[in-house]
């Protein structure tokens, strides 16, 4: 699954009655990553919700040398974490609001095999949008 996927299922899961402690813990999670900065364990906690694969975390968490050296890496990676931070009764955006030509970057060469980390299972609220 691609990291814009499953973005999009986490947000259509907050959106509904189960899913608000979610909403809040990914909340939680975001200004935690966003007050550590990029290498911080926060910060991997943080983007494991948004990961299939190791390849899609490294990418998430800054190890990607490659991506983090062009121009839209780190702007990327400052969408995900800043734009998750919503109040009661809204919906989570994380990244969302970011044009297509970023979506594409940071999809760009990755692979989309959902290999999730024992670390970070797939809750069962969000099994049925995956």
């Amino acid at each position: 699954m691609k990291i814009m996927e499953k973005i999009n299922k986490w947000s259509e899961l907050v959106s509904t009655p189960q899913g608000a402690h979610h909403a809040a813990r990914i909340q939680e999670e975001a200004v935690e990553a966003v007050l550590n900065g990029l290498g911080s364990k926060e910060w991997d906690m943080y983007m494991r919700n948004f990961n299939s694969n190791a390849e899609q975390l490294q990418r998430l968490t800054g190890q990607d040398a490659a991506f983090m050296g062009t121009t839209w890496g780190p702007l990327i990676l400052a969408y995900i974490a800043g734009d998750a931070l919503c109040g009661g009764g809204t919906t989570i955006t994380t990244g969302r609001n970011m044009g297509n030509k970023l979506k594409a970057h940071l999809e760009n060469g990755l692979s989309t095999i959902t290999n999730p980390a024992k670390s970070n299972p797939i809750p069962p609220e969000l099994a049925p949008f995956i």
